[in-house]
């Protein structure tokens, strides 16, 4: 079988061992976050949400350029915008399209100091990548067959490790810049 995100082979695996599609953290309401397969700036496949807030939602995606996982966090603050069909967001009134506005702009300086930014949907999306070397260059990922069962038991023991991985990479990548 191959994974609608990444297109790798993952044989009979519920979770792909290459871009991490079908695990999902426990995130509660997902009702407002992008589907997967729904792709940023033409390079980025959206896979699953690691971590939301109440400004900001942190996907994990698959990079199609450079074959490797990477970090989306897209800028939601759900007080103040609703989430289109199309994906993209629009204000809820007219106060809120104001304030959004404000913070737009507040955090568009501080997503673009902290690496690659993309602006498109009415939001900005701050990307991270999940492999590189400490000169900051991308490895490319080369695909290799699971293990047999690995996947299928992390599954059963409820191990969210391919989101854990994302989350604490992207997180310390924002640390270091």
């Amino acid at each position: 079988m191959e994974c609608k995100i990444c297109h790798n082979e993952i044989g009979s695996s519920e979770i792909c061992p290459h871009c991490g599609y079908g695990a999902t953290a426990e995130t509660g309401d997902t009702t407002f976050a992008l589907l997967p397969g729904k792709a940023i700036g033409k390079r980025y496949v959206i896979s699953n949400i690691i971590a939301k807030n109440e400004n900001e939602i942190i996907y994990s995606a698959w990079d199609m350029k450079d074959r490797c996982t990477a970090a989306v966090k897209e800028f939601f603050p759900a007080s103040l915008v609703s989430r289109q069909e199309d994906g993209s967001l629009a204000a809820i009134g007219n106060e809120e399209a104001a304030k959004y506005a404000e913070e737009y702009e507040k955090i568009s300086d501080s997503y673009k100091a902290s690496g690659e930014v993309i602006s498109e949907n009415y939001t900005l999306y701050l990307i991270s990548k999940a492999q590189s070397n400490s000169k900051g260059a991308v490895s490319k990922a080369t695909p290799k067959a699971p293990k047999k069962n690995t996947v299928a038991e992390k599954k059963k023991s409820g191990s969210k490790a391919p989101v854990v991985i994302l989350s604490l990479l992207f997180i310390l990548s924002l640390l270091a810049a």
